[in-house]
């Protein structure tokens, strides 16, 4: 493996930890991660707090590193995260539920070899179904708010 992929895969393993410090060396004062539909994460600072809302809500959290293809300053890792949902996360009683969440990362290196963007891209959706949350069926009504009296 090498220096790129590393910290690519550091990068990454962050999620598991919850810590972003341990990254400062690798990572460009310019950082952003970009993962959406969050804000994107600024510097150490704004991945640190990004790391810490994701674990506010799950543990146990595991990566699985399924293949890494690099070109110039470029890594992308194709990975798949297992975590546990913390129960009461979806609601009071909910319980406990552990989801696989596949995603790949498109790391992009400056050419001092810091890590100056990371774009993660994630099934959201399918992290969703498996938390219990359902597709609203077809042709059903939506909410309707009521307007503000002018």
């Amino acid at each position: 493996m090498n220096e790129h992929k590393q910290r690519a895969f550091a990068l990454l393993n962050a999620r598991t930890t919850g810590v972003a410090s341990p990254l400062a060396d690798i990572l460009d004062p310019a950082f952003e991660e970009v993962e959406r539909p969050q804000a994107a994460a600024q510097g150490v600072a704004g991945l640190q707090t990004k790391l810490a809302h994701f674990h506010q809500v799950h543990r146990n959290v595991t990566i699985q590193l399924q293949r890494q293809i690099t070109e110039d300053d470029v890594v992308c890792t194709l990975w798949v995260l297992s975590a546990t949902v913390k129960a009461g996360a979806d609601g009071e009683d909910s319980a406990e539920k552990t989801v696989i969440i596949p995603g790949m990362s498109w790391t992009h290196f400056t050419p001092e070899g810091q890590i100056i963007k990371n774009r993660v891209y994630s099934d959201i959706v399918g992290q969703l179904l498996q938390r219990g949350y359902q597709w609203a069926p077809a042709g059903a009504p939506t909410p309707r708010t009521e307007e503000a009296p002018a």
